[in-house]
């Protein structure tokens, strides 16, 4: 049953269900509450004369500065809270940019279901009231245009922005000058294929705007120079080529360039082109694709290039001199920071059990090397709380990773524990295992956590992507089959007593297990959860469709794949066994 009254019997139903639960789920929060706000809590940042930072608030967050020198009180500039409050509807806040001038500050936010994304640009010169109870809104209005991705340019005046099309795709980039009104924007590129998404990036050293088209399987960059961005015009480091995808980064005249040179599925490669010569043509590999490493990012400081890696599915950043690169001698350490032009690289450790805000730093200069992995990291873990990779076989006989975690005085294998598993498994992202606060209540509770990196991720490269996209889609699914089977042959849990939390694209995996295997699950957590694949994939008028041919298979184009997409269908292939709502 659709519409309200399908909505109010199902929120009945699962009422029902949960009858009797009402007082532990108040504990759940009270316990969460306090940690929560904790870990949105961010750590200052310089930026020329101010310090910017966030604050977190019952329901939102409110962003601050201060001089750094004048000792002024702080400014409040933008309270979520507060905008949500205002409009009687939630509110995401995207992204936050502050002019080089320091005057202007742009932020993304969509009041949800009411129109889209919209760029907000907001005056910080003698506009906002400082601390005194206010709730962080200007006395004059903000300027709105629709966009969902903004950078600015250099000149403190011009701010560039991503716009959508009708369906939600971004397309078009536009520029606008402040010092101009009315500031009325001006189209400078416009992306007309609809697999092809555009976003803007800005480089480490701030002098290059990157206009990004990428589509699944293709890229396309153009340059911005931001010291004069109304007569420098566009250059195009590359014009698209299929299978050819590539990810620009700058310095001192040379881009820095990760790209897997035109052949899908192999691991990234660094190159660099002399800015003046961007084409590939002139692309000089100075690191090449390594045997078990996989290279996912690139940050470039003034003296220095951080690398963020993989290896066997381990976390690594490497630090290598732009000195070295260039006579081809790279060297090791580690590091990682947002300002280009800053000695000091912070870092944070990231693991199911652990929950730091800065763990460490290192000095550019220093040639120390230190090798930080997940493995590492459990040491660091209090008491009797333990983090470790399982390694499940697959039908095929591949082994698949599963990360997790469990309190060892409550959980002490054999034993029927309850598990909370998390699966995605597509696009070659990888699982967030970050700390989150709820966990912690959790493994109190007894409860195993466990990430399955199941292939269609990322956690082993790209070619574990590779083996788990298109017409190999049905491996993730069984890959998680697998995955839950051995936490139970392990010992950590038993049939009926896993939650599998997934969301979006996960639903392909959640609405299968529960087709295939309605015996491995207890619950299933589905957030905004992707199921009709059949009849999403077979409409190529949908948004999105065409664009998510290479994931999931065109059945337009291929029996095999038409038959693929049946089969993988939670929708059609719905089971019996799976108690429908109401």
């Amino acid at each position: 049953m659709q519409g309200p009254t399908g909505v109010k019997l199902e929120a009945a139903s699962a009422a029902s269900r949960f009858e009797g639960l009402q007082d532990l789920e108040q504990e759940l929060k009270l316990r969460t509450a306090s940690a929560s706000l904790a870990e949105r809590c961010q750590a200052r940042e310089r930026k020329g004369l101010f310090e910017y930072w966030t604050e977190p608030r019952e329901r939102g967050t409110e962003f601050f500065r201060r001089h750094v020198q004048d000792g002024s009180p702080s400014q409040s500039l933008l309270n979520t809270e507060f905008l949500a409050a205002q409009a009687g509807c939630l509110l995401s806040v995207g992204e936050i940019k502050v002019s080089p001038c320091q005057q202007w500050m742009a932020y993304t936010r969509d009041f949800i279901g009411h129109g889209g994304a919209v760029a907000c640009i907001r005056n910080m010169k003698g506009t906002l009231r400082l601390l005194a109870g206010d709730k962080g809104h200007s006395d004059a209005p903000d300027l709105q245009y629709k966009a969902v991705n903004v950078e600015w340019a250099n000149d403190g005046r011009t701010l560039v922005l991503t716009c959508p099309d009708q369906t939600g795709r971004p397309c078009q980039v536009s520029m606008l000058d402040l010092h101009h009104p009315p500031t009325v924007p001006t189209l400078v590129f416009e992306e007309h294929d609809i697999k092809h998404f555009v976003q803007l990036t800005q480089s480490k050293d701030e002098s290059l705007i990157m206009i990004n088209s990428h589509s699944k399987t293709a890229s396309e960059v153009h340059l911005l120079a931001t010291n004069q961005p109304w007569t420098n015009g566009l250059t195009c480091v590359q014009p698209r080529q299929e299978g050819l995808e590539y990810f620009v980064e700058h310095h001192q005249g040379w881009l820095y360039i990760l790209t897997n040179l035109g052949k899908p599925g192999q691991e990234l490669t660094l190159c660099r082109a002399p800015l003046s010569q961007p084409n590939r043509r002139h692309w000089q590999v100075v690191l090449g694709a390594r045997a078990g490493a996989a290279l996912e990012d690139l940050d470039i400081f003034h003296s220095c290039a951080i690398l963020h890696w993989r290896e066997n599915g381990h976390q690594r950043l490497s630090r290598i001199s732009l000195d070295c690169l260039q006579s081809g001698k790279p060297g090791h350490a580690e590091g990682l920071n947002d300002a280009h032009g800053c000695p000091d690289m912070g870092w944070r450790l990231v693991q199911p059990l652990l929950h730091v805000s800065e763990a460490a730093q290192h000095t550019t200069g220093c040639t120390r090397l230190h090798t930080l992995t997940r493995a590492s990291l459990e040491a660091t873990a209090n008491g009797s709380l333990r983090c470790t990779t399982l390694w499940a076989q697959a039908q095929d006989g591949t082994k698949v990773p599963v990360t997790i975690a469990y309190d060892s005085e409550q959980v002490q294998p054999p034993c029927s524990s309850p598990a909370l598993v998390y699966a995605y498994g597509a696009y070659g992202r990888c699982l967030d295992i970050s700390w989150v606060p709820e966990h912690q209540v959790l493994l109190e509770q007894g409860f195993v956590i466990a990430f399955a990196h199941v292939r269609g991720g990322g956690e082993l490269g790209r070619r574990w992507h590779q083996a788990g996209c298109g017409p190999r889609k049905e491996q993730s699914i069984l890959d998680l089959i697998s995955c839950l089977d051995h936490l139970i042959e392990a010992g950590f849990t038993s049939p009926g007593q896993i939650g599998l939390h997934v969301t979006s694209a996960g639903g392909i995996l959640l609405g299968n297990v529960l087709n295939r295997r309605p015996d491995l699950l207890g619950a299933g957590i589905a957030r905004s959860p992707f199921f009709d694949l059949l009849d999403t994939m077979t409409n190529p008028e949908a948004y999105l469709t065409q664009h998510e041919y290479s994931e999931w298979g065109n059945p337009m184009d291929s029996p095999q794949a038409l038959d693929q997409v049946r089969r993988i269908c939670p929708y059609t292939n719905l089971s019996q066994a799976v108690e429908p709502g109401p």
